[in-house]
C-alpha cells in the first residue's frame, strides 16, 4: 500500500498529527506540486472514522494522553463533513484532556460551505486554529495560478472563522507574481488589511517539478524574483498594512530570506527597519534565485 502524504505547517512539527483527509479537494493550483489529483497517493478522500479513531488511540498510547497540540492533517481537513469533525473533536478531548490547540488547513470553500452554526460548534468543541492560503490579493494572479477562488471569498471566509473565535493564520507567497503580475504586493497588502487575520505567514516561491508553474519557469515564460526583490516585496506589503491591522507577522519557513517577526502595529517600524537593512546588504543584493524543490 502506498504511503499517504499528510502535509503540515512547520509550526506544527511537534503536534500530534491525525490524518482526516488525503489529497486536496481542488488539487489544481499551478504553483503546488504536492497534490495533482491524479495519483492514488494524492487523490482526495475523507478517511473513515474507524481509521481516524485508531490513529487517535495509537497517539494516546504513544503520548500517554499528555499531548497539548493536535493538527488535523490533510490538504484541507476542514472539508470533511461537520458530523465527522464533531466526532473527532469530541474523541480528541476524551483522549487528550489537556489539549490547548487543535488546528487544520482549510480552503475558503471549506469554510463558506459550512453554516455559521457549524463553524461555531467546531470552535466550541475545541477547534482553535485554521490555516488558510490567501497566497495573493490579486484576483488576476489567482486566476492565472488556477487557485479556484477570488479574494472576496477568502475575506468572507476569514471573517466567518474569526467571528467564531477561531484563530486564523493566512499564508502569503512572496514572488508569486514573478515578472507577470507587478500588482501582487499592492493588492496583497489591501487584502490583508481587510482581513486582519491573527497571523500573517510569509513563504517565498519555489518551483516544484510536479507543479504546472515549474514548466513555465523552465521555459522562461515565468521569471522568478531574486532574493532582494522578494525582500522588497515583503517590505512593501508590511509598510502598506493598514493602521487597524493587529496581526502577528511571521517568516517561519526555510524558503524565506529574513527571520523577521513581530506584532502589528507595535513592531511594524522594527520589521521595516530590519528589512531595509537586509535589502541594503551587498551579499543579499548579489544573490540569485536558488530553487528549493523540497521544504
Amino acid at each position: 500500500m502506498e504511503d499517504v502524504i499528510l502535509i503540515r505547517p512547520p509550526c506544527e512539527a511537534f503536534s500530534v498529527l491525525i490524518g482526516v483527509t488525503e489529497g486536496c479537494t481542488w488539487g489544481k493550483c499551478k504553483f503546488c506540486g504536492v497534490y495533482d489529483g491524479k495519483s492514488l497517493v494524492q487523490r482526495y478522500r475523507v478517511r473513515p472514522w474507524d481509521s481516524i479513531k485508531n490513529d487517535i488511540d495509537m497517539a494516546w498510547l504513544e503520548t500517554g494522553g499528555s499531548a497539548k497540540r493536535v493538527f488535523l492533517a490533510g490538504g484541507n481537513a476542514l472539508s470533511a463533513p461537520t458530523g465527522l469533525l464533531i466526532d473527532i473533536l469530541k474523541y480528541l478531548r476524551h483522549r487528550f484532556p489537556h489539549l490547548d490547540q487543535v488546528s487544520s488547513y482549510a480552503k475558503n470553500h471549506d469554510i463558506l460551505k459550512k453554516s455559521d452554526a457549524d463553524i461555531r460548534q467546531l470552535a466550541d468543541l475545541g477547534l482553535t486554529t485554521v490555516y488558510m492560503g490567501l497566497e495573493s490579493g490579486s484576483d488576476a494572479l489567482l486566476k492565472y495560478m488556477n487557485k479556484g477562488t477570488r479574494v472576496a471569498g477568502m475575506i468572507r471566509a476569514a471573517n466567518k472563522v474569526m467571528a467564531a473565535s477561531i484563530r486564523l493564520s493566512v499564508y502569503v507567497i512572496l514572488g508569486l507574481g514573478g515578472n507577470l503580475f507587478p500588482e501582487h504586493a499592492t493588492e496583497t497588502a489591501k487584502a490583508l488589511t481587510e482581513m486582519n487575520p491573527d497571523f500573517i505567514r510569509f513563504r517565498s516561491l519555489n518551483f516544484i517539478p510536479n507543479a504546472a508553474l515549474y514548466d513555465e519557469w523552465k521555459s522562461g515564460k515565468f521569471k522568478e524574483l531574486r532574493p532582494v526583490e522578494i525582500l522588497q516585496e515583503q517590505l512593501y506589503i508590511i509598510k502598506n498594512l493598514g493602521d487597524g491591522v493587529t496581526s502577528m507577522v511571521l517568516n517561519d519557513h526555510v524558503s524565506n530570506f529574513s527571520d523577521i517577526k513581530g506584532k502589528m502595529p507595535a513592531d511594524k517600524e522594527l520589521m521595516v527597519n530590519a528589512l531595509e537593512a537586509t535589502i541594503e546588504d551587498p551579499y543579499i543584493k548579489g544573490l540569485s534565485h536558488e530553487n528549493r524543490t523540497s521544504m
